[in-house]
């Protein structure tokens, strides 16, 4: 963007007036204290339910607890569960790519309570009967998942609506653009509604975003500048969100003052935020913020527990499918000649090289290393492929691959020796960890598109891994993964 400012000054809009820097508002309080009060009901629900259940099916066996005192100890419980969700961020009003963190902390405030709650219960009521304590240990947390589901999807109705929102222009036009779009996209909390996004570069005019989200969507198109006030007021935009690397910080604080006479509240993306190829954590001293380049996390302890997982699940799993593998093979091998399972060449933990097993789901004439089809039209792919890709069923031997110790359940892609060696530095970070059958970038709509040209999913992992953020895309991948290509 150089050195043009692309708002046109107060007079020039044809506005006067002294310039007063509006704070940005907070997302509403209400449903701040509504989520936390709404949480706790969900966990008294979830405790409640099973323990009058229990009582109605076994006459007498809780004649020891009135329903005073149990309802007293789901209360109890209920802010338990809610001040651990508080410790671990949960009422932030923002959520995290694919909500993917969301499922973590339940996870993981699940596995605190039965830490904490559980021998707290068996030593201080004794009588209580084993199987109604381990169904309310299930219970909770599915009680926990429909009821902030529900809310969430009233406060999505609510801002389509046009309940609490603000219109929101997002200047920029780049990665850091599609990252702010999607993120205001997918947290409705925050009530910024992105109804335009615009870039100085004549080159982006036009350019469709796409968000990083499940599905694709309608994507939103780059309009050109500069800025004006005649465009606020066109779109009832009350907010700006500078989100274009190229604004150098006197650029900022000129459009921030300019915005500021149209009434406009201005957010700024941090600069040491550009950069996805390295991490900063932040102190505040005196409202001054010191950025320092983030320690390298050990993750020994975290990488045997995520061993045994992928070793304990993929043998659960191979019994599982045991039957439907044996179907595949008869059907591939029926339907088009070749073998059942084939083998390819990937790059694996710090560019090791491995065979990656899958079911043939391509005639055996196609080139073995090439881009992977588009879509489940493509001429490659067979009749029986077709099904195989669409439900995923086709990765299913890559569980052989888990217990070689090659692969494991949930990480980066592996993809074939050509692509990797074309890769940038920044990319060359995916190879940092085991890579993995599932993981964000398959749940996401963008894998219709190349993996390492939507680069964000991985670094996300990267940066956030540990056994609990494994189990959580294991449990999106249960509800999403057979959308197929």
């Amino acid at each position: 963007m150089g050195n043009v400012v692309p708002f046109p000054s107060a007079a020039a809009d044809g506005r006067q007036g002294a310039i007063a820097v509006s704070a940005p508002r907070r997302p509403s309080s209400k449903i701040a204290v509504a989520e936390r009060f709404l949480d706790w009901a969900a966990v008294v629900a979830g405790v409640s339910l099973p323990a009058d259940s229990y009582r109605a099916a076994h006459a007498g066996s809780l004649a020891g607890f009135s329903s005073a005192s149990l309802g007293a100890g789901a209360a109890l419980f209920g802010l338990m569960v809610v001040l651990l969700l508080e410790k671990h961020g949960e009422y932030r009003p923002y959520l995290s790519l694919l909500a993917v963190r969301e499922t973590e902390r339940l996870l993981r405030v699940g596995a605190e309570c039965l830490v904490v709650a559980l021998p707290f219960a068996i030593l201080a009521a004794p009588a209580l009967p084993m199987t109604l304590l381990v169904t309310c240990l299930v219970t909770v947390p599915v009680a926990l998942a429909i009821e902030k589901a529900a809310l969430r999807l009233v406060i999505q109705r609510g801002r389509i609506a046009g309940c609490g929102n603000r219109k929101t222009v997002i200047l920029g036009g780049g990665a850091l653009a599609k990252s702010m779009y999607s993120a205001l996209l997918r947290s409705p909390k925050l009530g910024l509604d992105p109804v335009a996004i615009v870039d100085e570069q004549a080159a982006l005019n036009g350019m469709p975003i796409r968000p990083s989200s499940y599905w694709q969507g309608r994507p939103a198109t780059v309009l050109a500048g500069p800025l004006s006030g005649r465009l606020f007021r066109n779109l009832g935009a009350t907010v700006l969100i500078i989100a274009d690397p190229n604004v150098d910080n006197c650029e900022a604080i000129e459009i921030m003052r300019r915005a500021a006479t149209l009434g406009v509240s201005t957010y700024i993306v941090s600069r040491d935020c550009l950069d996805p190829g390295y991490w900063l954590e932040y102190s505040e001293i005196d409202g001054m913020m010191l950025a320092s380049v983030a320690a390298e996390r050990q993750h020994s302890v975290s990488d045997y527990a995520k061993r045994t997982a992928d070793l304990v699940l993929t043998c659960l799993a191979l019994l599982l499918v045991a039957l439907p593998w044996a179907l595949a093979v008869v059907l591939i091998r029926l339907t088009s000649p070749g073998p059942a399972v084939f083998r390819q060449l990937r790059v694996g933990l710090n560019g090791r090289l491995f065979y990656l097993y899958k079911f043939r789901s391509m005639y055996v004439d196609s080139p073995a290393y090439e881009f992977s089809p588009r879509s489940g039209l493509d001429s490659r792919i067979t009749r029986v492929g077709r099904l195989l890709r669409r439900t995923c069923f086709d990765e299913v031997p890559q569980l052989l691959n888990v217990l070689r110790g090659e692969m494991s359940l949930v990480g980066p892609r592996p993809e074939m020796p050509f692509i990797v060696d074309s890769y940038t530095a920044l990319q060359r970070r995916r190879l940092e960890v085991k890579p993995g059958i599932t993981g964000l970038w398959q749940l996401s709509g963008d894998r219709r598109y190349l993996i390492h040209e939507n680069l964000e999913y991985d670094l996300y992992y990267l940066r956030h891994r540990n056994l609990f953020m494994d189990l959580a895309v294991l449990v999106h991948t249960l509800f999403f993964a057979a959308r197929g290509i």
